[in-house]
């Protein structure tokens, strides 16, 4: 039977930092990374799948000795020693790509097969190294209508500043201008990202998504849908349409040459409290590479606001709920990390399940969390298993990885 790793680091007094580094060197992680790509690869093909979870908890159970002169005793209460060895899994140092030219490509994975490819267009920085340390920043542009992925690249990212410093990939979108706001364009950018990280050593919490005219709203409405995944957007001489903000409470917004759509964009922004929208009218290659410096995904927020939809969003960061696009659905929720206190307020949805770590909360101490003013308090420990099935769903990458959760019923608010 397989044994579960629920120690507890009783070192700890309050949650390690959002940007903790790792305890542990590479070489430290190199076999757990080995293992945990054998355990996807197991699971994909549904194949000797217990012998890999057992070659994960060895390797894991091996680690613990290299961290007696660290604050936890076990490497689940180290999110960032788990999202490293996660990243290294990818074997990046072993992929044969080169960066330095602009590269027509195409991509099957999901309704994309042999005879209707994903068609995509890609610059990696000409110093890219393999990734065997280093990563780097994703840029996923959305294309204006009429523009193909060649010439967008070429004609609207000519900063050698920002190619020397950034990984670009534009897709080819659907033939139907309609279908980009909708699953079509969704499923475009995301096997698009999951195309790009496969092979290329990205850094997952600096991934911006960047429209140029219609593809403004396009990149707006995706990030919306998913905003766990993306640290910003860009849009370029172009209108944010109909696009909601409701779900950028922690998703930056930029904007060039934007018209009545953008500045309604950002007096709503305003109007929400969440202050991360910048307007620059003339701005260009140069202020977006300035602006990105100071722009990465927060890995366990403070604060997360979800606005959910069917059959997307349904998580944003730690928080998730199930798909449904009942009028007023909301959840906001923080944490006081000096209290280990999670405090939600939710309407019109049944359930909020929270994703936990170390990075969020202490686990080695109960938590308490607040839905709707019912305390609940639990010993919540870290789980090997969640930890492996959250990594394999992908609701865990290497910027944040998830070791516990628990779903709560949501009681109705209290008269006022």
């Amino acid at each position: 039977m397989l044994r579960l790793s629920l120690l507890l680091a009783g070192a700890l007094s309050i949650p390690l930092a959002q940007d903790a580094e790792p305890f542990l060197k590479d070489s430290d992680l190199k076999k757990l990374a080995g293992a945990l790509d054998d355990y996807i690869q197991a699971s994909v093909a549904q194949e000797k799948v217990l012998e890999a979870e057992s070659e994960v908890q060895e390797e894991m159970d091996k680690l613990a000795k290299k961290l007696r002169k660290a604050p936890v005793a076990d490497i689940l209460a180290s999110p960032a020693d788990l999202g490293r060895a996660l990243w290294l899994s990818y074997g990046y140092d072993k992929a044969r790509v080169k960066g330095g030219s602009v590269e027509d490509r195409e991509a099957i994975q999901g309704p994309f097969t042999k005879d209707s490819p994903l068609k995509y267009t890609m610059l990696a920085p000409a110093g890219y190294d393999k990734g065997k340390s280093k990563s780097w920043p994703l840029i996923l542009c959305i294309p204006d209508e009429g523009e193909t992925p060649r010439e967008h690249l070429l004609q609207n990212w000519e900063s050698t500043a920002l190619r020397d410093q950034v990984i670009l990939a534009c897709p080819e979108m659907p033939a139907n201008g309609a279908d980009w706001l909708g699953t079509p364009g969704v499923a475009t950018a995301l096997i698009l990202f999951r195309t790009i990280y496969e092979e290329w050593a990205i850094d997952f919490d600096q991934v911006y998504l960047a429209g140029r005219g219609a593809g403004v709203e396009a990149a707006l409405s995706i990030a919306g849908k998913f905003p766990e995944r993306f640290a910003g957007v860009i849009g370029r001489a172009g209108d944010a349409g109909a696009a909601d903000p409701g779900n950028f409470s922690n998703v930056a917004t930029w904007f060039a040459g934007g018209g009545a759509g953008v500045t309604t964009w950002a007096d709503k922004i305003k109007e929400l409290g969440f202050e991360n929208c910048t307007v620059t009218p003339d701005g260009r290659e140069p202020e977006i590479l300035a602006w990105m410096d100071g722009v990465r995904r927060p890995s366990a927020p403070d604060k997360v606001i979800l606005v959910p939809g069917r059959p997307f969003p349904t998580r944003s960061y730690w928080i998730q709920v199930e798909a449904g696009d009942e009028e007023g659905a909301r959840v906001e929720a923080t944490v006081d990390r000096a209290t280990n206190t999670i405090t939600i307020e939710a309407d019109v949805v049944p359930r909020v399940t929270v994703l936990f770590n170390d990075a969020l909360v202490d686990l080695s101490k109960p938590v308490k969390v607040i839905v709707n003013g019912v305390e609940n308090e639990d010993q919540l420990p870290r789980s090997f298993r969640t930890c492996l099935n959250l990594i394999f769903r992908g609701t865990s990458d290497p910027g944040r990885v998830f070791v516990a959760s628990k779903t709560y019923a949501v009681p109705a608010r209290a008269s006022k």
